[in-house]
């Protein structure tokens, strides 16, 4: 078997070919990291495990559809886009298949479980709507974004305790509260009969995912001149910050944070200081 993040990086690479040409769209992103996460053998025969994909795939429909509404008026922003959105599932899949790998039972070829599902769903809505803003108060744009969706809640076919944990767990992903997601997850020691993730496990996956491809050389460093992009017509100080190679050294130190094991095992910390290590050398 390959190793996991060279995969993980293919797949990002695939993405960006298909959004510059005849993007495949997010429905396909997601049966694609579902058989990735799963295997197709016994994941497919179980008859919950069909209920699940069939959620994500009618939410993953939704957002597609307002990513081509927005790209047809010229709004759809260059970083907070449907191919961040598709970078997240990628990502969230890579860091629950390493979770799978390092389990003590075999979990490969398994139906999705219940927390990998709620993490998969968080990824797909936690940009609903985004329109390239940052917050002027706290969990703003997250509150909007589930906001946003509730209206389709079910008829997407979400039941109201997949809901719950999934709105809960995008308001978690405002930047100023990682540092505190990552802290609570520490504090909870997991049972080693706890076959689920807890929800603060599963809220370290969440804001690990968002920000995976952004932490990664490739393509974080395309990632950066995509945000200052969208920066530059409303936050130009911002996007000038970030323009300079301090910018990117400022995230890596403070913004890129993993710490689940799923997150270690895919080696995206010892990645990330290679990056920090490299830069303050080359100022």
């Amino acid at each position: 078997m390959a190793p996991l993040l060279p995969q993980l990086e293919h797949a990002y690479s695939a993405l960006r070919e298909s959004w510059a040409g005849a993007w495949k769209g997010l429905p396909a992103v997601v049966a694609g990291s579902v058989q990735w996460l799963c295997g197709t053998s016994t994941a497919d025969e179980a008859p919950l495990h069909a209920q699940r994909v069939a959620v994500l795939l009618a939410c993953a429909r939704l957002v597609e559809q307002a990513g081509q509404s927005a790209q047809a008026t010229a709004t759809e922003p260059p970083y907070h886009n449907r191919l961040h959105i598709a970078d997240t599932v990628v990502g969230m899949a890579a860091l629950l298949r390493a979770r799978r790998l390092g389990a003590p039972a075999r979990l490969l070829g398994q139906p999705l479980a219940t927390a990998e599902f709620r993490c998969l769903a968080a990824m797909l809505l936690h940009d609903y709507g985004h329109d390239g803003r940052v917050n002027d108060w706290p969990r703003q744009i997250e509150q909007a974004s589930v906001d946003s969706f509730e209206p389709h809640v079910a008829a997407c076919g979400l039941s109201p305790k997949d809901w719950a944990d999934v709105r809960a767990l995008i308001l978690e992903t405002d930047p100023r509260f990682v540092s505190d997601v990552h802290a609570r997850a520490a504090d909870r020691a997991p049972s080693p009969a706890e076959a689920e993730l807890s929800f603060e496990a599963m809220a370290v996956l969440v804001v690990e995912a968002d920000v995976l491809a952004s932490a990664l050389k490739f393509p974080g460093e395309d990632l950066t001149l995509s945000l200052i992009q969208e920066w530059a017509p409303r936050y130009p100080q911002r996007a000038q910050q970030l323009s300079v190679p301090q910018g990117r050294l400022g995230f890596l130190r403070f913004g890129a944070r993993f710490s689940s094991p799923a997150a270690k095992s895919l080696g995206v910390p010892d990645r990330v200081e290679e990056q920090i290590s490299w830069l303050t050398r080359h100022p």
